[in-house]
Order: C-alpha cells, then structure tokens, then sequence
C-alpha cells in the first residue's frame, strides 16, 4: 500500500492583555521570527506587538490540536511571570498613540523577512502601516505533502 503523508502545522498570533488593556509582549518570550524560542511541540516568538507560537508539523489531526493547546499553556505560563495573558478573541486592536510611542522599537516591523510572492517568485516589499496604531493578528495554516513530485507551470498553477 501506497501511503501518502500529509502533514500539518501552524503559526497563530494572539493579542496579549494585562488587566482590561491590550499591550505588547515584546522581549518577553526569549524568541524571534530568526530565532524562535523552542518549547514542547513548537516554538514561541514575537511579531511585532503580538504572542506568536509555531507547532511542530504532524500527520496527526489530535497531535495538531495537542501541540496547539500545549504551546500555547506555555506560552501562558511565560506571560504570566510579567502578569500577562493571552486575548485570543481579540483580533484587531487600535492603541492609544501616546501608548505606542513609549513601546519598543519591534512594535513598528511590520510583515515577514522576506516575503516571497507565490505568483512571480519574487520578494514582496515590506508592508508599511496605513495607521501607526492598528494592529491585527493573523497567521497561516501549514499543510505539507511528501508524494507531490512535479509542479507543472500553466495558466493556473496546478499539482501533479
């Protein structure tokens, strides 16, 4: 029988808050997008003002939310020897522009290092802020397969 691996990953961001406001984490995990932080089923680091974790790459759909959930607790854990915690229903958030201008120089780097563009294979330039204040948390789902072998170029990008 003919397996076929696919694996999945993730790297979420999530707002931080301490008390009712929603603050930065900067210099506070000990990771980096060129250095993340390696803990137990993934890795932590900052993105700007924002928590970002990545977990490990597995084929298991419970293994995923597993290392989800144990990333995150220590992450938390970490936060909460500075008296913060994770707000993950927070997607977006407007900060007070008095507020911004006392946080570090990272709150201002916006976008990945280098950013490749799928369509033309080149790098994207960094984004710049429309408003110096907004930030908002994303990230990617990663889906990893080991049985694709050819990539055909046509019109429309297609699989073999």
């Amino acid at each position: 029988m003919n397996t076929k691996l696919v694996l999945i990953g993730a790297d979420p961001e999530v707002f931080v808050s301490q008390g009712c406001n929603i603050v930065h984490c900067i210099d506070l995990l000990g990771g980096s997008k060129d250095a993340p932080f390696v803990v137990q089923g993934g890795a932590l680091q900052e993105d700007n003002v924002l928590f970002e974790f990545n977990v490990d790459p597995t084929a298991d759909p419970v293994m995923f939310l597993s290392h989800i959930r144990d990333v995150m607790a220590q992450g938390e854990s970490i936060l909460f020897m500075s008296a913060l915690r994770l707000t993950p229903k927070v997607s977006s958030h407007v900060y007070n522009p008095e507020v911004m201008a006392s946080f570090p120089e990272k709150a201002f780097e916006f976008g990945c290092t280098p950013d490749y563009n799928a369509y033309g294979g080149g790098i994207n330039p960094s984004p710049t802020a429309v408003n110096e204040c907004l930030r908002t948390a994303g990230g990617h789902v990663h889906i990893g397969f080991d049985h694709l072998s050819t990539v055909k170029k046509s019109s429309r990008n297609v699989l073999a």
